[in-house]
């Protein structure tokens, strides 16, 4: 994410956003597991003042690759957790919060078995509150198991 505005002396800037996680790369194509999704961005830091920047939100996890014919789906990647900085007094418009975890990936159409979901980013300081981890990818077609 990208680091909150310097701002002037009374109020420091808010902290960016985390970037989004890159997708998993698929698997083989006749057998291969799918690749983990990359993990969402840390949001940027509040900027300095009298009143420190707002800290930014993470960035979401990308989406696990599926696997094509046979395997499991990758992976869905963690959410980013949001940067540090204020967050008690009076919010901006939309509250800093972690990034969401990412999807799992579609086992393989003939015999696999679903990614697991990424791990919500951290949405409190000191990591007490968390956001929504990503939901597991769908098992085969044919004969397979869903993702957690």
């Amino acid at each position: 994410g990208g680091a909150g505005a310097p701002g002037g002396a009374m109020v420091g800037g808010n902290g960016g956003v985390g970037g989004l996680g890159g997708t998993g790369s698929p698997g083989g194509l006749l057998l291969g597991t799918g690749g983990a999704g990359g993990s969402g961005g840390l949001g940027g830091d509040g900027g300095a003042g009298a009143t420190v920047g707002f800290a930014g939100s993470g960035g979401f996890g990308g989406t696990g690759g599926i696997a094509q014919l046979i395997g499991t789906g990758g992976m869905g990647g963690s959410g980013g957790g949001i940067g540090a900085g204020e967050t008690t007094v009076v919010p901006p418009e939309v509250a800093p919060v972690g990034g969401v975890g990412g999807n799992g990936g579609r086992g393989g159409l003939l015999l696999g078995t679903g990614g697991v979901g990424g791990n919500g980013g951290a949405t409190s300081v000191g990591g007490t509150l968390y956001a929504t981890g990503g939901n597991g990818g769908s098992g085969g077609l044919v004969w397979g198991n869903g993702g957690t």
